[in-house]
């Protein structure tokens, strides 16, 4: 069933023309993406160590993931040309789905409309990885458990009992 959305979805964007820029937003999207979160990082002063650990925690977690459970991917299972040259490594969850949805969870606490602008460019970046077949909806839905459910551990975890945020040492 999800393959069929894929290939319906495949279709549509090969029908339309819109297959160059789904191939730009999931090439570019994640390094553009880091990219701002990093300047808003440094802008709205959210703990470096915090989010620097968050996403490479998120990282480390999704890509062992990938690694004990094997899903091939749309582009192996159906009919799907392939516009964007990716190895042939499991899909699920997806690497970039996890890290932009990290991302954009750092953000939750301070500056929700961040946070939202950034969830929505990486759904952009789960959807067009979605219509070139790289990634099934549910891998790019486990990207979105794993970024988010990491950022939040962390967060907790980086909070002492008595409530107050810890602070790394400079």
């Amino acid at each position: 069933m999800e393959l069929e959305l894929v290939l319906t979805l495949n279709r549509i964007v090969m029908a339309t023309g819109f297959a160059s820029v789904a191939v730009a937003i999931a090439s570019y999207g994640i390094y553009a993406l880091a990219i701002v979160t990093g300047v808003l990082v440094l802008h709205y002063k959210i703990p470096k160590m915090k989010a620097g650990l968050s996403v490479i925690a998120a990282t480390t977690i999704s890509m062992g993931m990938s690694l004990l459970w094997y899903r091939p991917r749309p582009f192996i299972t159906g009919n799907i040309p392939l516009l964007l040259q990716h190895v042939a490594d499991s899909s699920f969850p997806s690497d970039h789905a996890t890290v932009a949805f990290a991302f954009a969870t750092l953000f939750w606490r301070r500056q929700r409309s961040i946070a939202i602008a950034l969830g929505i460019a990486a759904l952009c970046i789960g959807f067009a990885r979605i219509v070139l077949g790289l990634h099934y909806p549910t891998d790019i839905l486990g990207g979105f458990v794993v970024g988010i459910g990491t950022v939040e551990v962390i967060h907790k975890l980086w909070v002492k009992d008595n409530g107050k945020k810890r602070t790394a040492k400079k």
